[in-house]
Formats: C-alpha cells, sequence, structure tokens
C-alpha cells in the first residue's frame, strides 16, 4: 500500500510505537532484577532463573497471557497517534504526553484492581518511550508545521495555541481557485 505524499509523516509517526515493547520488555526485566535485589521476590526465584529465565519468560507473558491487552493498547494508540497527528496542529510532544495521560489511568486502575504493581512500571515506561518517540518524531523533521503544511486547510482543527484564520480567509481557503496560474 502505497501512502500519499500528505499521510507519510503520520506513517513514520505510527512505525514508531514498536519501541513500546522494548520499553516494556527492559522495563520488566530490570523491575525483576530489582525485586530481586531487595528480596521482594518469592523465595522459589533463583539468580540464574531472574537473569537467563526472565530473558523468555517476559515475551511469553507479552504474547501468550498479555496479547489481548497488548492487542487494544496498539490499536487504541494507533489510532489516537493517526488522529491526533493527522488533524490537530499540536506539537508532537503535547500530543504524546496526552496519548500517555489517557492510557495511563486504566494502567494504574488495574495495578489497584488486580495489585500487580507491574503496572505501574509499564506507565513509567510507557511515558520514557513516548519521549523517545518524540526525539525521533523531531530528530527526522516530523514536526506538526511540517504535518500542517502538507494537509488542504479544511483538514488542519485550529488549536487554542494558534492564530485563527478570519471567517473571509477561511472561506477563501475553502473556495477553489478562480485565478489563473501566471
Amino acid at each position: 500500500m502505497k501512502a500519499t505524499p500528505a499521510l507519510k509523516p503520520v506513517w513514520y509517526i505510527l512505525l514508531t510505537n514498536w519501541i513500546h515493547l522494548v520499553g516494556f520488555y527492559v522495563a520488566l526485566y530490570l523491575t525483576g532484577i530489582v525485586m530481586k535485589l531487595f528480596g521482594l521476590n518469592g523465595a522459589y526465584d533463583t539468580w540464574a532463573w531472574q537473569l537467563l529465565h526472565s530473558l523468555w519468560t517476559i515475551p511469553l507473558l507479552f504474547f501468550v497471557y498479555g496479547l489481548p491487552i497488548i492487542g487494544g493498547f496498539y490499536l487504541v494508540l494507533l489510532f489516537l497517534d493517526f488522529v491526533l497527528f493527522r488533524f490537530f496542529s499540536l506539537k508532537p510532544w503535547t500530543i504524546l504526553l496526552l496519548e500517555w495521560c489517557i492510557i495511563v489511568p486504566i494502567f494504574i486502575y488495574w495495578a489497584f484492581l488486580y495489585e500487580y504493581w507491574a503496572w505501574i512500571i509499564l506507565s513509567l515506561s510507557f511515558l520514557a518511550t513516548q519521549a523517545f518517540r518524540n526525539r525521533w518524531i523531531l530528530k527526522n523533521g516530523h514536526d506538526h508545521q511540517r504535518l500542517r503544511t502538507q494537509l488542504p486547510p479544511s483538514y488542519v482543527v485550529q488549536s487554542a495555541l494558534t492564530k485563527k484564520p478570519s471567517p473571509a480567509e477561511t472561506i477563501i481557503a475553502l473556495l477553489p481557485s478562480a485565478v489563473p496560474n501566471r
């Protein structure tokens, strides 16, 4: 499927979401090590189990037990990325932080509901990976101004932070050009 020129920056932004899986993996692995250091793991956990077996049990946790959760997480995240980056003229960090604020309350709710505190660690990992995504998006020149200039004016929702056009400017922008190019 070939993306139109106006969608290329949005596709690039959508493709940066893989970093969340890496962040979740590293966060759970390091959390297991810290818990072992402080003796918070069960008595059956040995250092060999923690250091070696966790390398393959964490992906099993993700893709066997957590597949519906990860699937739902990515569907919501891809939807939010597409809508917010395509139709709103906010800075990338504002959009990424807004996504974090929308998704993280569910993680915190599950942490208290199931008394599984790794959800708090995963929410902090999600914030860290959003910061990495922001750097990549800005590094590759996919900022909000570039996204806005590739969209027709009728598709861009003006935010409260930008100058709103006058009604006459809006009408002129929506009308087809009546003046031939010279």
